[in-house]
């Protein structure tokens, strides 16, 4: 075998410690920040309106970087969007970040191959998703496995590059089953600028129902898809 062929399928060995490091060092380095960053919420207003014309750009940015940072969870980031900049363009400077950390991540899954996503979700977890998404039920699968709360879909990303969906159609389902959960959490940060502590007190109680009930209900659902061919 050439010398270059061993050197291009040892890239996604080597890659992937090396990207997991970075990820630790940028969460270690960045992370007690950032969560300090997001629980003040008036501090990140802000600063964040305080960028003028490019507040929506930074605020898309720390979004793609939460995607790709996947150990943050990015409901807080997207309840700081719609306090930010209210319910529907909350939504939307959301919706654009974490479409770019997500095309990020797919691409980092198809040029690394099935060896990096799997070293990313673990064998067992990887398995199950092959198994989800086995034949022409593939869109089905990941728009559920995407709209369930409680999976890591930041990481799913990673899962859908190294497998056969297109760029186009991973984009399309996978946003469409995180819309849900984006609203949501926008609708959180907007009524607690809007100091409508009951509707956020339900809302967050909505959100951790459907929370538990898909921690709880997961495998079953999951179990009732595979069914589908």
């Amino acid at each position: 075998m050439p010398e270059k062929r061993i050197k291009w399928r040892l890239l996604p060995v080597l890659a992937f410690p090396a990207f997991l490091l970075l990820l630790f060092f940028l969460a270690f380095l960045l992370g007690e920040h950032f969560y300090e960053f997001l629980r003040s919420k008036g501090e990140i207003r802000t600063w964040i309106l305080a960028r003028g014309q490019l507040a929506p750009l930074v605020f898309i940015a720390l979004q793609s970087f939460q995607v790709i940072v996947f150990m943050i969870p990015g409901e807080l980031v997207q309840m700081a969007g719609g306090f930010i900049f209210g319910l529907w363009f909350g939504t939307l400077w959301s919706v654009i970040g974490i479409s770019f950390g997500s095309i990020f991540n797919f691409y980092m899954g198809r040029f690394l191959g099935r060896p990096f996503a799997m070293a990313i979700l673990g064998i067992e977890r990887m398995h199950k998703v092959d198994m989800l998404s086995a034949g022409s039920r593939i869109k089905t699968a990941y728009f559920m496995l995407f709209l369930v709360p409680g999976i890591p879909k930041d990481t799913l990303c990673y899962a859908a590059g190294a497998g056969k969906l297109s760029l186009t159609g991973f984009m399309a389902i996978s946003m469409l089953g995180r819309l849900p959960g984006i609203f949501g959490s926008s609708c959180i940060g907007a009524s607690v600028f809007d100091s409508n502590y009951i509707l956020s007190l339900v809302l967050l109680l909505a959100a951790l129902v459907f929370l538990v009930l898909g921690v709880f209900y997961k495998e079953k659902l999951l179990k009732y898809l595979e069914r589908f061919k």
